[in-house]
């Protein structure tokens, strides 16, 4: 086998794409930031005033999540570096020092009885799987309780800190959505020492958050989320002042998490996890709640200011009148109103007519943020979004429709502040496309409904405040009806695809529909790479004589997944020890590994709902851009992110992975986030999991029950309007799940039919990694047969399963040839040479 070429750099010196990238990461994890409470105005808190730190989160943060969500960067600064290098002074730093040490010895006692453990286990079992039952087996056990003690200032921040990750979701329970009684007697404690509490709450989404009620000590509520590597510095940026927070949230924080319409059925809530069924039908977070008039705590797009602003719509305009795409466009002038420098956030939510198909009192369909306004400037603005996204998915035609009736557009920054601006009326219904049906459920579903009695009276006070605002009038005219060809797919690959396919011989075309074979591909998902170590994976290299480069994969979304080390000797790579991976290398003692040390510092970014709560499209292509920078120095070809699936459920342990609980803050940040990426020559991104992969709890065999109609105008939106209104899109990953009985990776409707057909996808289609290796009946040949292309991160079972197909005749050459065409169709369009390691020597 041919040497392989490592781009990582000899030594740790600092590189120049880090200085540039950490920049941009306290930036994105400051505007991410939300303000959720600020009484007496207490924030900004000036740098020279004494600040007093308390919590597990001073000293170690929650900055990445587990699994995919993970980046091995260079370091992570902690809200104790941070506020010290704003210029903050620490009142109880020696209490600090004294919690952190007794932390240290609290992780030093678990990995010592951990270890004890796993040597005490004499099962003639592999190394790997003794660790995980040694993992299961051992608790971690806090440090006992310390009372804080009152210093000099009147001033505490309490950090609140909540971790979680890939493969598991969340529990309504003590240490996570609830808190713990340990969290409760040092809130009370800090209420009787400091009349100012800031509580800081670093975590993957909402919590339960009554008991800081009874405290009226607590005057502020920052959420920061997972902020990444830079969030000690964000922190200290947002709390001093030095930047005027513009995060809104993307989820809706509901009083109790009773009140989630889902709450009682998700996930280990009930004794079945093989089942997810969406009886809450379209009525999903702010949706719900708005439609009900059931008070949230804190609502869909929220979050307080330094500053305040005014807005007002000017005009409304639609555009593209007569094609099948027509746009409204909605001209708002924006002034920065206070007396600082600020950053809006302009949201349009439109209240939809009932007709036919009952719906939510309001939906959101588009936004935009202001560049930073100085006080007194004003700035003129379009927000602009598809008419399409006014459309209801009818089921008896099939297709969609915009019911007849008034749209009452409304302009805020926020749900909760929105007014109306603006209307659309139809004196008719006025139809957009006919479809098939497609994904439907074998069951019926009972799907929570939207009352008329409680949306009749507040759709007519709506249209009352309406008249003498600006309109404007639809009919059918201005639409072109769009219609489909199912019957053959139309994701053709082109002829040199087909031609170069044709020249390879039987085993290579099967090669190029799985994944490269590794050793470590057993081992940890999403690090089966051998070009560049941690890398996810890489497609075959049966193709380098023919001039088909192998490309080179790296999970994501919060950046660039990679080992941020690894050793040489005499140009082999050398193997990095189960231990030393498992758990981020808590528990290793494999000693040091011979060879030359060489680093791959890659920047960990906020979580995408950081990134969402910024509403700044600008600032997603600016992240995108960076991460193509570092694919560009480390070598990778693709980027495993962004994640599209929507916040069903506060307990979704990978929420946090997610935009957003709409549809459409969720594409238009996606969309932002890929251009970034792909406007660097030869770099690219996909969009994951498709689709309604909404939990993580026996994630590779649960079963999302929901009716057509919901999938289509809620769960599915987004990747659509990604499609639709991203045409240099390439790659879409398939989830692990099954939807209504079919697995998505094996599901020719939603593959070929829905994705390529109706949506006009061009490209590719690759599985989640192992989706094929449960035990079930997900198989790479079936992944063959329903358009899923490239099965991850490729076994030798996923070639046998494609031979036994061809042998039995239920899988043609011809269809192995075309699928294999289409990946060979995106190796060729990198336009990059085949890497100077995979020339056979």
């Amino acid at each position: 086998m041919p040497k392989i070429q490592y781009l990582g750099a000899p030594d740790r010196s600092v590189r120049s794409y880090e200085v540039k990238n950490r920049a941009l990461a306290r930036r994105a994890a400051a505007e991410g930031t939300v303000i959720l409470r600020n009484e007496n105005e207490l924030l900004p808190i000036p740098v020279t005033k004494p600040i007093a730190l308390y919590g597990a989160g001073v000293m170690e943060p929650v900055c990445c999540g587990g699994g995919s969500g993970m980046v091995n960067s260079r370091e992570f600064v902690t809200p104790w570096d941070g506020l010290r290098a704003a210029g903050y002074t620490i009142a109880n730093a020696d209490e600090v020092l004294q919690s952190k040490a007794e932390l240290d010895e609290a992780e030093k006692s678990y990995r010592e009885r951990f270890l004890a453990h796993f040597d005490a286990d004499k099962a003639d079992l592999p190394t790997k799987k003794k660790f995980h039952r040694a993992f299961r087996a051992v608790p971690y056990i806090e440090p006992p309780y310390r009372e804080p003690g009152k210093c000099n200032t009147d001033t505490a921040v309490y950090i609140l800190t909540r971790s979680g990750g890939e493969g598991t979701d969340r529990y309504y329970a003590p240490g996570d959505y609830l808190l713990t009684e340990q969290e409760r007697q040092t809130l009370d404690a800090l209420c009787r020492l400091y009349a100012h509490v800031v509580v800081v709450i670093n975590g993957h989404g909402p919590m339960q958050l009554e008991p800081l009620d009874e405290h009226p000590e607590v005057e502020a509520i920052l959420f920061t989320g997972i902020p990444g590597m830079e969030a000690g510095n964000a922190l200290a940026d947002v709390l001093s002042g030095k930047v005027d927070s513009t995060g809104r949230l993307t989820t809706t924080w509901a009083r109790s998490y009773a009140e989630y319409p889902s709450s009682a059925g998700f996930g280990h809530n009930k004794d079945d996890l093989s089942r997810e069924v969406y009886s809450e039908g379209l009525l999903v977070g702010y949706r719900f709640f708005d439609t009900f008039e059931i008070p949230v705590r804190y609502g869909f797009g929220w979050g307080l200011s330094y500053t305040s602003f005014s807005m007002g719509a000017e005009g409304l305009t639609i555009t593209g009148r007569g094609s099948q795409d027509p746009f409204v466009e909605l001209t708002v002038t924006v002034c920065n109103a206070g007396k600082r420098a600020g950053r809006e956030s302009v949201q349009v939510y439109v209240s939809c007519p009932q007709g036919k198909h009952p719906k939510e009192y309001r939906r959101l369909a588009g936004f935009a943020s202001t560049k930073v306004l100085e006080s007194g400037e004003s700035e003129r603005l379009t927000v602009c979004f598809p008419l399409y996204a006014l459309a209801s998915y009818d089921m008896d035609r099939p297709g969609w429709v915009l019911d007849s009736g008034v749209y009452g557009l409304m302009l805020g920054n926020s749900l909760q502040s929105a007014v109306p601006c603006a209307s659309l009326s139809l004196d008719e219904d006025v139809w957009m496309s006919e479809t098939q049906h497609l994904l439907q459920s074998g069951e019926s579903v009972a799907e929570l409904k939207a009352p008329e009695r409680l949306i009749k009276p507040r759709r007519e006070k709506l249209l009352a405040a309406m008249v003498g605002l600006p309109e404007e009038k639809l009919c059918q005219a201005d639409v072109a009806l769009k219609t489909f060809d199912y019957s053959v797919d139309p994701d053709q690959p082109s002829d040199r695809a087909l031609a170069l396919a044709n020249q390879l011989t039987l085993e290579q075309q099967i090669s190029f529909i799985h994944g490269m074979v590794t050793s470590a591909s057993v081992e940890i998902v999403g690090s089966s790479g051998m070009y560049v170590p941690g890398s996810g994976g890489q497609t075959s290299n049966a193709g380098t004589a023919l001039g088909l480069t192998s490309l080179v994969m790296a999970d994501g979304p919060a950046g660039l997944r990679l080992q941020k080390e690894y050793q040489l000797l005499n140009g082999e790579l050398q193997p990095i020890p189960f231990e030393r991976k498992f758990a981020g290398g808590r528990f290793d003692r494999s000693g040091t590994i011979p060879g030359d040390t060489y680093y791959q510092f890659a920047t960990a970014f906020p979580g995408e709902t950081v990134l969402a709560q910024s509403w700044n499209t600008e600032l997603l292509r600016d992240v995108g851009e960076a991460v193509a920078l570092e694919m560009r120095t480390f070598g990778v070809d693709i980027w495993l992110a962004p994640a599209l699936n929507l916040h069903r459920n506060p307990l979704c342990g990978r929420n946090y992975e997610y935009y957003a609980e709409d549809p459409v803050v969720s594409a238009r940040m996606a969309i932002a986030e890929i251009r970034g990426v792909q406007e660097q020559e030869s770099k690219y991104a996909l969009i994951k999991h498709f689709a309604l992969n909404n939990s993580e709890d026996n994630r590779m065999h649960s079963d999302s029950v929901v009716t057509e109609r919901t999938a289509r105008e809620l769960y599915l939106r987004a990747f659509e309007y990604a499609v639709r209104y991203l045409p240099e899109l390439r790659m879409v990953m398939s989830s692990y799940n099954l939807i209504n009985g079919v697995h998505a990776a094996n599901n020719e409707e939603l593959l070929t039919k829905l994705l390529r057909c109706e949506w006009g996808f061009h490209g590719f289609v690759m599985t989640d990694w192992h989706t094929t290796q449960q035990g079930d009946d997900c198989t790479c040949a079936g992944c063959v047969l329903a358009g899923n292309d490239l099965t991850m991160p490729g076994f030798a079972s996923d070639g046998e399963t494609v031979r036994k197909a061809l042998a039995d005749g239920s899988l043609s050459p011809e269809r192995l040839r075309f699928v294999a065409a289409r990946v060979i169709d995106f190796v060729l369009q990198t336009g990059r040479p085949v890497r100077k390691w995979e020339v056979t020597q």
